[in-house]
């Protein structure tokens, strides 16, 4: 099978190495592979090179947008930049990774079997672990969800659904839209990817619950499935009920304001009664 990378990076000297290492060492190595460098003032770029000079397969890019980084949006413009440098174009699957990980060496095999032997999967991917005192913990995550940091999808799934679109919540609204033209998504939890930086800590927790406020508004959930977001959120991230309560309140004030919704109604309707079946069955199985 033949698989393509695209990875999007920014100042990732502390990590890169662990990334490049782990991908070269895979047991099926890519057909391609994009690093798109957004404007990294450390010696994330010289490193690369030096990959670059080795293998063939490895491209380095560079480009640099106006503005802020933002979460979410911000990567999916550096990956869609990376898109046009592809020159494998009859590609099995295609892979949005971060550089910051660490992958088992039978990673990328795994992924292509189970595509091979399941045509109906249009996004997979494995587990996060963290390092915590020489132990690995499995940060937790929804069972149908594959985090973005190594989302992989069928060629197929990647052209229905029109590619990753440049908004917060991307790597939650690509399942979503994959799961509306009736793909599945498939989490591999053997497959255990090392992350090494703490997620959240780019940002900053609580101005990532107002992000995640927003999320909850263009995706289209009510006050009601927005409430339970916000219980979850501050039950589990730090500073707890503080987080979900700046999430609910951001989510209030774009819903008083009225603005338009970045995703279209039918999106909107299917993700609502989503996440109320999954509220549902949760409650009936306590």
């Amino acid at each position: 099978m033949k698989y393509v990378i695209i990875t999007p990076i920014k100042n990732e000297e502390k990590f890169i190495r662990y990334t490049l290492d782990s991908v070269c060492a895979q047991t099926l190595i890519p057909t391609e592979w994009i690093i798109v460098d957004d404007g990294s003032s450390d010696n994330s770029a010289d490193i690369v090179k030096e990959y670059v000079l080795k293998y063939s397969w490895i491209k380095y890019i560079k480009f640099e947008l106006i503005g802020k980084r933002e979460i979410g949006g911000r990567v999916v413009q550096v990956f869609n930049y990376g898109l046009q440098y592809l020159s494998t174009i009859d590609y099995n699957f295609i892979v949005k990774l971060d550089g910051d990980l660490t992958l088992p060496e039978n990673y990328f095999q795994r992924i292509a079997e189970e595509l091979k032997n399941n045509i109906s999967i249009g996004v997979i991917g494995g587990v996060i672990g963290m390092l915590a005192e020489n132990k690995i913990v499995i940060e937790k995550s929804a069972d149908y969800h594959v985090r973005g940091a190594f989302k992989a999808y069928s060629s197929n799934c990647f052209n229905k659904i029109g590619g990753l679109r440049p908004l917060m919540g991307w790597d939650g609204l690509d399942e979503f839209l994959a799961m509306y033209n009736g793909f599945e998504v498939k989490v591999l939890k053997e497959l255990v990817v090392i992350h090494h930086r703490v997620t959240g800590t780019e940002t900053g927790q609580l101005n990532y619950s107002k992000k995640i406020g927003k999320y909850c508004y263009d995706f289209g959930y009510d006050p009601l499935l927005t409430f339970f977001r916000a219980v979850k959120d501050g039950l589990s991230r730090k500073p707890y009920v503080l987080s979900g309560g700046y999430l609910f309140f951001f989510y209030c004030i774009y819903l008083f304001k009225g603005k338009e919704k970045l995703i279209e109604p039918s999106i909107r309707k299917y993700i609502r009664k989503f996440q109320y079946n999954r509220i549902f069955n949760l409650l009936t199985h306590l």
